[in-house]
């Protein structure tokens, strides 16, 4: 015999499953970003391709693994 359906999970969890803003928004000066999402991606993976490669130039400095 199945057990019947309670409603009261469903009534906590409805609340949690709607839409709603950030407690934290301010609503100041960066509410609106001055940059596209696509762009600041790009921008973000540009510069954890550039820290990889700055770390990878480090390491083969130290270890003396270059070019002789």
């Amino acid at each position: 015999m199945p057990r019947p359906l309670h409603a009261l999970p469903v009534a906590v969890l409805l609340p949690a499953l709607r839409a709603t803003s950030a407690l934290a928004d301010h609503g100041g000066p960066l509410r609106d970003a001055p940059l596209s999402p696509l762009l600041l991606a790009l921008m973000a993976g540009g510069a954890v391709l550039a820290a990889g490669v700055v770390v990878v130039i480090i390491v083969r400095a130290l270890t003396g693994k270059g070019e002789e």
